[in-house]
């Protein structure tokens, strides 16, 4: 086999294994550019951990029938203010990082919502 396909076929069988342990692990993990939903359910966020490349949008949105909740960032970054029963707070992330959320009525309900840059995956154009 000759190395740029061994080493496009080891990129895919990364990309693969981060892909079941993503789902594995209840981790959502979304494209560039697009839109990913998180509910705020009861006292829950689901899902409780995602992934998303530089660009997207996370739209929270609370899911119960009777209770407010925020999706306030832990270094005070984003504050979606009072969200009554089926509001929306958006956010599009334009930085990497790891960026931690609560709810400012129930700080229990703490997550995170982590920004990275997207994989590519290309042939090595490399000499051996």
């Amino acid at each position: 086999m000759r190395p740029r396909r061994i080493v496009l076929w080891a990129g895919l069988g990364l990309a693969l294994g981060i892909l079941i342990l993503a789902v594995a692990t209840g981790i959502s993990v979304a494209a560039a550019g697009q839109q990913e939903s998180v509910a705020l359910v009861d006292y829950e966020f689901r899902p409780s951990d995602l992934i998303v490349p530089v660009g997207t949008t996370v739209v929270w949105t609370n899911t119960t029938t009777s209770t407010p909740h925020t999706v306030t960032a832990d270094d005070a970054s984003f504050d979606s203010g009072n969200l009554a029963p089926g509001g929306t707070f958006s956010m599009v992330f334009t930085t990497p990082g790891t960026y931690r959320y609560h709810c400012s009525y129930h700080s229990p309900l703490a997550w995170s919502v982590r920004s990275s840059w997207p994989i590519f995956l290309r042939e090595c154009t490399c000499p051996f």
